[in-house]
């Protein structure tokens, strides 16, 4: 099951790790840019950050509390785009930026250098769902987008595998069944799981007629050629 998980989730991926120019806020409220960006700082580097505060005493920051370093972090957005290399931008405007922030009460956090303080409340249940259900609408914009472009797929379809993919990544792997992972195999691949399990198996041993057959099938399923598929699979192996 791993291996076919690992194929279906690297579907997100590839939208999720793609860099783009800055395209502009595209209209979005500075909370929708706030989760925009920490959803970049999660799947373009691999953070493990969650935001907690969208407006602070300090206008235009956000603070995420960050699970790796266990601090909280102030990030100045002021200057970030949608679509805004992530990298970059921690580069160019780390000068703005305050680290492990301390809480001095009254639901205060301090940068005990300069002095500067941030609110320090988190979202209500409600706003975190909003939050969380934009991250998700974010990610499969990018990975539709991705699959659209570099593999040709229908916006459709491919925003049908993208969210396909989501879904099987917000599961609980440990809960699911040979039978769940068919149905999830089937609707991107076309072919259940356990026919591509026997099919990367023939593979390694040498034969390659059934992965060849489970392309064309992935092929005629997604209406593309079997080349976008044998180069999408090409991906995920890599990935």
């Amino acid at each position: 099951m791993k291996i076919l998980s690992s194929l279906l989730l690297s579907i997100v991926a590839l939208g999720l790790t793609a860099c783009s120019s800055g395209s502009g806020s595209g209209g979005l409220t500075h909370g929708q840019l706030a989760s925009e960006f920490v959803s970049s700082l999660n799947y373009d580097l691999d953070y493990d950050v969650e935001l907690v505060k969208t407006h602070t005493l300090q206008y235009n920051y956000v603070v995420v509390y960050d699970y790796d370093l266990d601090s909280y972090d102030a990030y100045n957005i002021s200057n970030y785009y949608a679509g805004d290399n992530i990298g970059y931008y921690l580069d160019n405007y780390e000068y703005s930026f305050y680290y492990d922030l301390d809480y001095t009460g009254g639901n205060i956090y301090e940068d005990y250098i300069t002095g500067v303080q941030f609110s320090k409340s988190k979202m209500t249940t409600a706003d975190s769902v909003k939050a969380q259900e934009l991250v998700d609408g974010l990610k499969v914009k990018k990975a539709t987008n991705q699959l659209t472009v570099q593999f040709g797929l229908a916006p459709q379809r491919a925003k049908e595998i993208a969210g396909l993919a989501l879904q099987l990544n917000n599961a609980d792997k440990s809960k699911m069944t040979t039978y769940q992972y068919d149905q999830y195999s089937k609707a991107i691949l076309g072919s259940s799981y356990s026919e591509v399990q026997a099919a990367l198996a023939d593979k390694l041993s040498g034969n390659d007629k059934a992965l060849d057959k489970v392309f064309s099938k992935a092929a005629k399923t997604n209406g593309v050629s079997k080349q976008s598929v044998e180069k999408l699979a090409d991906l995920f192996i890599k990935n």
